[in-house]
């Protein structure tokens, strides 16, 4: 954990991290609509995990550093692992769940992302479409 500042940023409790950790998802909530889509605009590499530095990125873009050190407190908040990243189990360990189970029956059942998609989940048989108008499954 980056503690920086010459211990200036003590650790927090575990119930100001409780308190931090759904203040954050609420953040990703609100700008993003979709705990997935706040995780995925961290996790600009797609590694499934966040660095310090990512996280401490992410947090600049989200405004949330107005107040001195609010990140690095969040951090220590979201890492309670102590593994040096963030995941998206860390920020909402019931949508992590649930993702986690349709990636394995998307993979037992239809064997790869294309043939669910277009076998289960595309009726009308449309593209799916990116931002930048190409063909795009994003990360289940």
């Amino acid at each position: 954990w980056a503690l920086g500042g010459n211990g200036q940023y003590p650790r927090v409790t575990t119930a100001q991290a409780v308190v931090y950790r759904r203040g954050f998802r609420q953040l990703l909530l609100r700008r993003y609509h979709s705990v997935v889509r706040g995780w995925k605009a961290l996790d600009r590499h797609g590694h499934g995990r966040l660095s310090f530095s990512e996280f401490l990125r992410g947090c600049h873009d989200q405004g949330v550093d107005r107040d001195k050190g609010a990140s690095r407190y969040l951090w220590d908040a979201l890492d309670f692992d102590r593994s040096a990243y963030i995941y998206l189990e860390d920020i909402d360990l019931n949508i992590a769940t649930r993702l986690g189970s349709l990636a394995v029956t998307i993979h037992v059942v239809c064997g790869t992302l294309d043939k669910a998609w277009y076998g289960w989940f595309n009726k009308k048989k449309l593209l799916p479409r990116s931002a930048e108008g190409g063909v795009h499954f994003g990360v289940l």
